[in-house]
Formats: C-alpha cells, structure tokens, sequence
C-alpha cells in the first residue's frame, strides 16, 4: 500500500531526482509545495490533511507552532551531496525539540525508504480484523478489555466465534478438496492419511471461516479446546503453517498480541515470520522441569531455548529448512498433528509488542542448532545464542515470542519511530 507524501519545500534537481528513484513503489510524492510566504506556511496544516505523511525539506521554523497542527506524521529529510546530515539541521533540530515536536531525521535515503514501509505498513494494518475462536475465556492478559482496545486504537477489528462454529464449518468440509490438499503434503507427513485429512479439512474451514470474516489473522483457543474427529483429537497446527504462506497470521491460544505483532511485522518485512515459545536458561532448573529436558550443556548465561507444543512452532513452509507433521504426544494432547520443523543456522530476531501496544521488544539472536530431546512436552527446542539471558529472563513481555530471520534490529528501531512506539532492545 503506497502513502501519499506531501513534499514541503524545493529539492535541488540531484536530491529530487534521487528521491523519486530510491522511495519506489512505497511513496507517491507531491509537486514540491513552495513556502514562499507566512500565508503559505500557515496553510500547511490544511494541505497536509490530504496526505498521509508530510516530508519536510524547509520552512519558516521560527513559526513552529504550525507544525503542532498537523496531524499526520512528519518527517525531515537532511540531504546533502556527502551524504552526512547537514551542520544547518543541527540548531533547528534542536529548536523543534525544545517545543515538543520530535521528528524523525533522515539522512539516508534507505533509512527513509524503510521509515515510509513502516507507514505503509501501518496504514494497511487499518480495518484489518483479527477473529478469535474460543467458547471459553481465555486464561491470558490477551483477553484483558485494555487489550483489545490498544488493538483497536492501533486499527484493528476484533470477531469472536464460537469454538462450535469451527465445528460445524468442520464437519461441512468437502472430503474431496480436503484430499487434494492431502496430496500436496504427503510426502512431508509422518502420521496417518485419516489423521492428516482431518488436519486438512481442519485447515480449510479456519481458511473459509478466514475468507468469511476477511480477516488478516486467526486465534484459535487450542490449548483448553479442540475438534474431536475420527482419529482423535484435531488441532490447527497444520493448518497455522499453510495459512501463514497465506498471509494470514496464525496465533496459538486466542493470542492476540502475538497475532498483531505478526501481521505488523509480516507486513512491514514482506515475509512471514512465526510464534513460539521462549525459555531463557538463566532460569535453567524451572525451565528443566517444565520441558522435563537435561540442559547442563548450554551456557545458563547465554542461551534460550524456542519451544512450542514439544517441537519449535508453527513454523511457515517458506521459512523451514526442514518440515514433517508429526503425531501430537504430550502431557496434555495424546492424538493430533504437530509440525516438527527445523530453521538453517544464523541470525534470527525475536520480536513482541507490549499488551497496551505502546513499546516493541526486540531480541536479537543467533541459532546454534535445533536441538532433539526424548521428553513428552520437548522432542525439539531451537538452541538460541544472546548476550545475556538474564536479561531477557528479566524484562520479557510475554512467553509467547515472534521469530523473525536475520538481524532486523536497525528495521524494527525504524519501524518504532514510525508507530511513535517505544524500541526496547535486550541483548
């Protein structure tokens, strides 16, 4: 989705030229609005009402008070031939600050493009709906009232259904398209057809229920509830990962936090990203107990496991190096299909917004190895290498956890500043 950017201010003929090359498919730039008079500077506020961002080169400062009417963001671009920011910039920058108005700067022209996506980003987040299936309340912050309105403020909808509603979409499933989505992931399945065509027919009704609802994500309360088919027991795990490649979030246990972190991001990226489970290992012993795992190999100062439902998540087909479905097995489920998948090594960056949405953590990380254990509630973890996991022990908003590939800190720092969101990094 493109802005609309009204550009305050006339570009020397390099500079524009630039601009209109490197900010590509993300901004739609206006003819330079020229401030050639008081008048004109005063009608800045009404002018900008059309746009959705407000890109400023120059203006008569002094009259800063302008600028607080202004109610879409603004951003100041610092071009110079050296590409430094400009010694000009430094007392003015200074003077806005002092009343308040504390615009982004930029220098480069990559930091900028990156500034307008996350916009972009933010702006197609607008209308976006989040269904939530659950007959049950949800034992988490998530189904907190302030929670869903921080969802809402940030511009999403939010539709509950009723867990019997996925039943009844369930049962209505054609048998026929169910098994040509069988044949497509029966060499990756490790469990029977019966079993892996429930887990398809489960996948299509979360999908026609998505259609339905036009929704950006899915929150199914898979923990406390689930869909009793011929097999067993059917949970959507299966169906999280075709629908992610989708792009469709995908949340385990009607989190909606997770679910909106995902599609922001995802967004924002271009690419999907996962949830999962995080356990430092400064808190090594309650760790143990809870996986039922040995950990005396890994460096307790310097590690975290990422751990969901015994294997890594619901890991997207386009993100694994490696995906089997797998019979579900542990303290709580004894039938089902899990997704067993592993990531290639290297950098990864976990990434969660507070519940109020008013504060994005970011961990970076590197992956050492998918690690295999024997125990019924971890048969795999993801081995993940920080600074300090007492840190991260420390400060983490949630257990739940967003995995995104690569180190994306200098994004996720750009994206804050474009959401007027607090960045909180732990090493």
């Amino acid at each position: 989705m493109a802005l609309n950017v009204l550009l305050v201010g006339a570009l020397p003929k390099e500079a524009s030229e630039k601009l209109s090359i490197e900010l590509g498919p993300y901004v739609h730039l206006s003819e330079p609005y020229l401030i050639k008079s008081l008048e004109d500077w005063k009608k800045l506020p009404e002018k900008a009402s059309d746009y959705d961002a407000v890109l400023l080169f120059n203006g008569m400062w002094e009259k800063w008070e302008v600028l607080k009417e202004i109610k879409v963001p603004l951003v100041v671009w610092s071009w110079t031939k050296e590409g430094v920011l400009s010694m000009w910039k430094w007392e003015l920058l200074q003077w806005l600050k002092a009343h308040s108005i504390n615009v982004p700067v930029f220098v480069d022209l990559d930091d900028l493009r990156l500034y307008f996506r996350a916009l972009a980003a933010s702006k197609s987040i607008k209308g976006s709906k989040i269904v939530i299936i659950a007959s049950q309340k949800l034992g988490f912050i998530w189904s907190f009232r302030e929670v869903r309105e921080a969802l809402l403020r940030l511009g999403f909808e939010v539709a509950e259904k009723d867990y019997n509603y996925l039943k009844k979409v369930f049962s209505e499933v054609s048998v026929g398209e169910a098994e040509r989505i069988l044949e497509k992931l029966k060499s990756c399945s490790k469990v029977s057809e019966k079993e892996l065509l429930e887990a398809c027919k489960l996948y299509l009704a979360l999908k026609k229920i998505a259609e339905e609802e036009k929704a950006t994500a899915i929150c199914a309360n898979c923990l406390a509830e689930s869909i009793e088919g011929e097999s067993g027991l059917v949970h959507p795990c299966l169906a999280y990962v075709l629908l992610q490649d989708e792009d469709i979030a995908c949340a385990c246990e009607g989190d909606i936090i997770s679910a909106a972190t995902m599609v922001l991001i995802s967004r924002f990226f271009e690419e999907p990203c996962f949830m999962t489970n995080i356990y430092p290992l400064s808190i090594a012993p309650a760790v143990a107990k809870h996986l039922g795992i040995p950990l005396q190999s890994y460096d307790p100062l310097k590690t975290l496991l990422l751990c969901h439902c015994a294997y890594l998540g619901v890991v997207p087909f386009s993100m694994a190096s490696k995906l089997v479905f797998r019979k579900k097995y542990d303290k709580i489920h004894r039938s089902g299909i899990v997704v067993d998948a592993e990531l290639s090594q290297g950098a990864l960056t976990l990434v969660k917004f507070s519940p109020l949405f008013d504060a994005i953590q970011v961990i970076p990380c590197r992956l050492k190895e998918v690690a295999r254990f024997s125990a019924p509630h971890c048969r795999a973890a993801a081995v993940v290498e920080v600074e300090d996991s007492r840190e991260v022990a420390e400060k983490l908003y949630s257990h739940h956890i967003v995995v995104v590939k690569g180190d994306r800190r200098r994004e996720l720092r750009i994206l804050s500043q474009a959401l007027g969101v607090r960045y909180e990094e732990l090493k």
